[in-house]
């Protein structure tokens, strides 16, 4: 995540709703990668975030309309509960 992105994400991490949301399954595990452990320099980069592996990947082209539908119903909720920045 570049300079850009710092403020709101730090916002959102300090809020403590990343832990909120990851324990109640509604985003995946996440965590911040130390910067000795970067694979490469990432000249502008303030954090570099790992996300768990997801075990089966889909893609929305393959989803049914009721799919897209939950899917598009779940980030809306996600933005609603979010802190405002």
């Amino acid at each position: 995540m570049n300079e850009v992105a710092r403020d709101a994400y730090e916002v959102v991490r300090d809020s403590g709703v990343i832990e909120e949301f990851t324990s109640q399954g509604r985003i995946v595990n996440s965590r911040e990668v130390p910067r000795a452990e970067w694979p490469y320099a990432f000249p502008g980069a303030a954090y570099l975030i790992e996300h768990e592996r997801v075990p089966f990947i889909s893609y929305p082209y393959e989803w049914s309309f009721s799919e897209l539908k939950a899917a598009a119903l779940h980030h809306l909720d996600l933005q609603r509960l979010a802190p405002r920045t």
